[in-house]
């Protein structure tokens, strides 16, 4: 039988729950978190579905995209054993290159060892506070 994988049958390590052994066996098939996969044309021509459905991007970015036509750049992370997810903003206002420079943004942010979702939330609230105390200002 002519086999069309590059591998053959006992070449597939049994134990595939750890990419490690499958990256040094078959660096092809390791993820590239450094360059982005997704192209600007597969993003523009994304139509909407019966159900919202992700595009991928590396790093945990995807554009998710609803039935009503609207796409959201988010960006999934793990910190401290639980998985979040973050709004990184509506598409085409916000470009793939811009929600990309936010998920460096964010990655330097969990490097630290901060949650960027609450970072997020107390630079709003940082904000709002200012905008409040200019309003209340006697002029």
């Amino acid at each position: 039988m002519l086999s069309l994988l590059p591998y053959s049958s006992h070449d597939i390590p049994t134990n595939w729950g750890y990419l490690s052994s499958i990256q040094k066996i078959y660096p092809q098939m390791a993820r590239q978190s450094t360059t982005g996969k997704l192209a600007a044309v597969t993003v523009r021509n994304a139509k909407p579905k019966a159900k919202p459905y992700k595009l991928s991007d590396a790093g945990g970015m995807y554009l998710l995209i609803n039935p009503n036509g609207s796409q959201y750049w988010r960006l999934k992370y793990r910190i401290n054993k639980r998985e979040k997810v973050l709004a990184l903003g509506v598409y085409p206002v916000v470009s793939m290159t811009d929600a990309r420079d936010k998920v460096q943004e964010a990655r330097n942010l969990l490097d630290k060892g901060i949650d960027p979702g609450t970072h997020k939330k107390q630079l709003r609230q940082q904000i709002g506070k200012t905008l409040s105390s200019r309003s209340q200002k006697p002029g």
